[in-house]
């Protein structure tokens, strides 16, 4: 005892209590606080991850989003703010819930006198599962979640109609080969609104190349399709033909 009392800076009339507490709270300067790591988004811990959205004013969160989700949402916080109200801010808030975004405003559409000044038409496509409990890419959550990121960056004053969907794609790519052939069918069912179906094939050195695809929809749905087709060095081809429809 009389070794720890000449150890430290407090008086010789000091308590046991008091040279306690001296020797506990030394053990605080030891402890590492990585500053720099828990202010960036990419490198701070992921239990502190609800902390710093907090502190860099996140406007909606969910606990269930996979990290990589969480890291870009905060990340993006701060430059999202400084452009708040503009479609460049919407888009970003809607991308960084893995949806791909087509936004029209009103004097972009065909007849922009019969729509309502500062009105928007917002299509989002869900690309991924941000629920690991979710079976489907599209959830009530997940809609909830998209619409709340767009009330959250689009202008007060601006009236926004959302329609909401799902993305599917697929890419074929092939090098030297003497024959190929593609097959694709989809089917989507009555009611299934904004279903965006995107097929890409990259070919090289083929003799002989066949495609065939296949795309039924129900009256009443929103779908969207295309394929592409991208060949090199073939003496006979079969151009898939590259389309983009809608069936309402």
């Amino acid at each position: 005892m009389q070794e720890e009392i000449f150890n430290t800076l407090l008086p010789h009339a000091s308590t046991k209590l008091e040279h306690a507490l001296a020797k506990a709270l030394s053990k605080v300067s030891a402890t590492p606080v990585p500053l720099g790591s828990l202010w960036d988004p990419w490198r701070c811990p992921e239990h502190f991850l609800p902390w710093l959205a907090d502190a860099l004013s996140v406007d909606f969160w969910d606990s269930a989003w996979p990290v990589e989700v969480k890291r870009k949402i905060i990340a993006n916080s701060v430059p999202d703010h400084r452009i708040k109200g503009t479609v460049t801010a919407i888009k970003s808030a809607l991308s960084t819930l893995a949806a791909k975004v087509e936004l029209k405003e009103w004097w972009q559409q065909e007849n922009p006198h019969a729509f309502t000044p500062h009105s928007a038409q917002i299509i989002a496509l869900a690309a991924q599962n941000l629920d690991p409990a979710g079976s489907t890419l599209l959830t009530p959550k997940l809609q909830a979640q998209l619409w709340q990121a767009v009330v959250m960056t689009k202008p007060c004053r601006s009236q926004i109609s959302l329609h909401v969907g799902v993305q599917q794609s697929a890419s074929l790519s092939l090098n030297t080969v003497s024959q190929s052939a593609s097959l694709q069918r989809t089917w989507m069912p009555q009611h299934t609104d904004n279903v965006a179906n995107v097929s890409q094939s990259y070919l090289a050195g083929t003799s002989v190349l066949q495609g065939v695809g296949k795309i039924s929809g129900e009256v009443r749905s929103d779908l969207k399709s295309a394929s592409s087709l991208y060949v090199h060095a073939a003496p006979f081809a079969i151009q898939i033909q590259r389309q983009s429809f809608y069936c309402y």
